[in-house]
């Protein structure tokens, strides 16, 4: 669910909605913290950057708040 939500923002274009995503998703990272889906949350945001990298916006801003 997290993953569609951020996709929607993202597909949207602009800084707004980027920030948006990458909000969306440090929110999950946040909730999957110490349980068995940590890697499985990382994985699916390098997915997003794989597969959005031509917006580069969306994948700076996704770096700076993803360490």
């Amino acid at each position: 669910a997290f993953k569609k939500l951020a996709i929607n923002e993202i597909e949207q274009g602009n800084n707004k909605a980027y920030n948006n995503a990458v909000s969306i998703l440090v929110e999950l990272l946040q909730l999957v913290v110490g349980t068995p889906y940590l890697q499985e949350a990382k994985g699916g945001i390098a997915e997003l950057a794989e597969t959005y990298k031509r917006k580069r916006n969306f994948v700076s801003y996704l770096n700076a708040a993803v360490k």
